[in-house]
């Protein structure tokens, strides 16, 4: 990426470790489950304790280390990106009522070390120098959110989870139970300009894994950042057969509804790079450190207004996701997806079915953005 100016050819030893998360997953009586990315293949183990009124915990100790019931799975998913989840199983691990300090730690050649420092320490609330988390049995104060798209012009409403959490914790309110996702957690079907060309520059440099594309106009995935219609004109990648209309209209024919005031589904994810760059980016601020937003040259002109106003909204989607990662991290988060994660209207008709699964690269686009989801 020419125009990039973050991010030198050689730089790559500059990636911080942790790239994404910890984000609080599953939390009952006794379990635990956390999720986080990382740039590079690394052992992780968990610390917990109770807080005691508003002690700090120092994790030094081995007493305050999950070592019965923990389980770390993860999946390489380029040269440089990791991603993990972390589970703990234990009787009796938690107590309903109560705030517990956690954090993650990384095995180094001079021992374990707190993988959230450096440019992570936004991660901290203000005069905390830990992560927590409330559990309670009984649910009393749940939190519901769905369709978040990163270029809808209006503030992310996730910085509110964030402004609940600080306010639990200075004792004004109590905290949040839990955070209920209940759909399209990133719009797969529905991209702004910028944001695919971000996904691009991250695929870049995390070294996510590309793919074969079997019967379409490109053979690689690699490809989609040298074609000119790789951005706003993506219909032109479909395969040329005698229901190719079929495909474009379904997949690539943009809609409005009636919530959105605009949606262009020309910049349809097509790789399972693109997926995985884009559940990063949606969730933390880290990766956009290395990211140039400038319109890049190969931009087709009839679309530069376009891309400058969508690059506005993601500037402001952007500046907002230190205190998203932050809210994720203190909050257990359970979610689903719905069709944008996938395709608009997925699934919704047979005509729909028999159109896309016939087809070797609309089934792959199925296909990644599953995988996506499911990792």
């Amino acid at each position: 990426m020419n125009d990039n100016a973050n991010s030198p050819e050689n730089d790559i030893e500059q990636l911080p470790t942790l790239l994404a998360g910890p984000i609080l997953r599953r939390v009952d009586s006794s379990q635990l489950t956390l999720w986080l990315v990382t740039s590079c293949e690394v052992e992780l183990r968990v610390c917990l304790a109770q807080a005691k009124d508003k002690t700090q915990i120092a994790f030094e100790a081995d007493s305050n280390v999950v070592s019965q019931g923990y389980t770390q799975h993860s999946f390489c998913v380029g040269t440089r990106a990791y991603i993990h989840l972390l589970h703990v199983n234990q009787d009796s691990l938690l107590h309903s009522g109560e705030r517990y300090h956690y954090a993650v730690q990384r095995q180094t050649d001079n021992g374990w070390q707190d993988i959230v420092d450096g440019g992570s320490e936004a991660l901290f609330y203000p005069k905390r120098n830990n992560l927590s988390f409330t559990y309670n049995a009984t649910l009393t104060n749940v939190l519901h959110g769905s369709c978040r798209k990163p270029h809808f012009e209006g503030d992310d409403a996730l910085v509110q989870v964030d402004n609940l959490i600080a306010d639990s914790l200075d004792g004004e309110s109590a905290a949040p139970d839990l955070l209920m996702m209940s759909g399209d957690q990133i719009y797969a079907d529905d991209v702004a300009g910028p944001m695919l060309y971000a996904i691009r520059q991250l695929i870049e440099r995390l070294g996510l894994h590309g793919e074969k594309l079997e019967r379409a106009e490109i053979e690689h995935s690699e490809a989609l950042d040298k074609i000119s219609s790789g951005y706003y004109q993506r219909e032109k990648i479909l395969p040329k057969t005698k229901d190719n209309s079929v495909l474009s209209n379904l997949f690539f024919k943009a809609k409005r509804k009636p919530i959105f005031t605009s949606v262009n589904a020309k910049n349809h994810l097509i790789a399972f790079s693109e997926i995985i760059a884009m559940y990063i980016l949606v969730w933390s601020p880290t990766p956009w450190r290395f990211i140039s937003l400038k319109r890049p040259e190969h931009i087709p002109a009839e679309y530069h207004d376009l891309y400058d106003n969508e690059r506005v909204t993601i500037e402001s989607f952007k500046n907002n996701l230190s205190k998203t990662a932050r809210a994720m991290a203190h909050v257990p988060v359970y979610m689903i997806f719905d069709d944008h994660d996938v395709s608009d209207d997925w699934n919704l008709t047979r005509s729909w079915e028999e159109a896309v699964y016939q087809h070797p690269l609309s089934k792959r686009m199925i296909g990644n953005a599953l995988f996506g989801y499911w990792l």
